[in-house]
């Protein structure tokens, strides 16, 4: 894949403004959501105002309007084990409503938080889907408005599908 420079414009998401800037651009997908995450961490005993739960239910209504949704993720932790990953009600609510999700050989390691929105919106950093993530931690984030660049990490994510 060659590389280069390409327009854009860019909105800083850090901290705790990743939920609020990206469930908007969730909500108004009208075409496709890739997401190629190391975590995503949902909590099936909470509703869907869990700070996780948020993302899957923006999903759920992405489906609903047609929207193809993609989700490519990690299975190679130090502390849990493959067969837990993807696993619980959202999952499997989300696999209902026709979400794609994908999962790396366990002999491979898969350190994306990287989402591509309608093939114009990348959101790129080091915040995965967590309750630590959203709520304590110290995460990176950027919104980056650019079908350049979301064409070329699009096709990132689609050869690891």
């Amino acid at each position: 894949m060659k590389s280069g420079w390409v327009p854009a414009r860019v909105l800083e998401a850090s901290d705790r403004s990743y939920a609020e800037a990206l469930l908007p651009l969730l909500d108004k997908a009208t075409k496709e959501i890739a997401i190629s995450l190391y975590l995503i961490d949902t909590d099936d005993t909470r509703g869907p105002l869990h700070p996780v739960n948020r993302f899957l239910e923006a999903l759920l209504a992405a489906r609903a309007r047609g929207v193809r949704v993609r989700i490519c993720l990690n299975t190679k932790f130090r502390i849990r084990l493959k067969a837990d990953v993807a696993l619980g009600k959202y999952f499997d609510r989300l696999l209902e409503a026709g979400v794609e999700i994908f999962t790396l050989l366990p002999n491979q390691r898969l350190h994306d938080e990287l989402i591509v929105i309608d093939g114009r919106y990348v959101v790129e950093g080091s915040t995965n889907w967590s309750v630590s993530a959203l709520k304590s931690n110290f995460e990176s984030a950027s919104i980056i408005d650019s079908p350049a660049h979301a064409k070329k990490k699009l096709q990132r994510i689609t050869r690891l599908t």
